[in-house]
Order: structure tokens, then sequence, then C-alpha cells
């Protein structure tokens, strides 16, 4: 596995996977994935392919199917560690949170109100929570 640095001016194209989530990739972005064959083949197999060839080979036969899939990552797995803020907490900070402070916008309590347990006291300021 290799990282770059963000490259722009690049042709992108948004994936979309089957559950309805989406990412922005490079057409150069390499992909391990299956094809419909090797799923169905006794020795399977994947195969590295950009996603400018994902394209070209999305769907295959009379009716069109999705031809690749891309195996969802292992969750990680690390030993119980006391952490500088709550994983949940982190997570809505991060998918919903402000680069200048330790807050995060939500339209409804739906979000502060998922965390399976109190993770922090968070305080109300309009549309914002902060802890």
């Amino acid at each position: 596995m290799a990282a770059t640095e963000v490259m722009v001016g690049r042709p992108c194209y948004e994936v979309e996977f089957s559950d309805g989530s989406t990412i922005v990739a490079d057409a150069e972005h390499q992909w391990l994935t299956e094809t419909r064959a090797s799923r169905r083949s006794p020795e399977g197999g994947s195969a590295v392919v950009t996603t400018e060839q994902m394209l070209a080979t999305l769907t295959v036969g009379a009716e069109a199917r999705a031809n690749h899939s891309v195996r969802n990552a292992a969750p990680l797995r690390a030993p119980d560690a006391a952490l500088p803020i709550p994983p949940y907490a982190l997570g809505a900070w991060l998918g919903d949170g402000h680069s200048d402070g330790a807050r995060f916008t939500s339209e409804t309590d739906e979000i502060p109100g998922s965390s399976p347990a109190p993770a922090c006291a968070l305080r109300r300021a309009g549309r914002c929570f902060t802890p």
C-alpha cells in the first residue's frame, strides 16, 4: 500500500459502493477487486485495476450486472486504551465537526443522543454542540 500527496488537475471519478457511500477517486487510483468471473471461478482471485479500468469493465453480460467488488476492510483490533476523547465523540467531530474548536453541528439531537453511553457532557449552542 502506498500513499501520495493530494494531486490537482487530474481526472477523477465519483465511486459509489453498494451501501450508498461515495468517494472521489483519481482515474489512476488502484483497487484490489474481484470480478464477476473470478467470484464464480473455483480458483477465485483478485486483481489490481485502476478506477479508469474498472469503469471500462463496470458491468458484464446482457443484463449489465455489476462486475467489480471491493472487499470491506476488517475492523481495527487494538488493545483497550485510555483515550483523550471517546471514539463516538471523535467520529461525530470528524464527520460534522469544526476545525477551529471542539464542536460539531447537527440539525437534530440524533447524533449527540446516539452515543451508547454519555461520552462527554454536551452543551447545545444553536445547531452546534460543544463538550
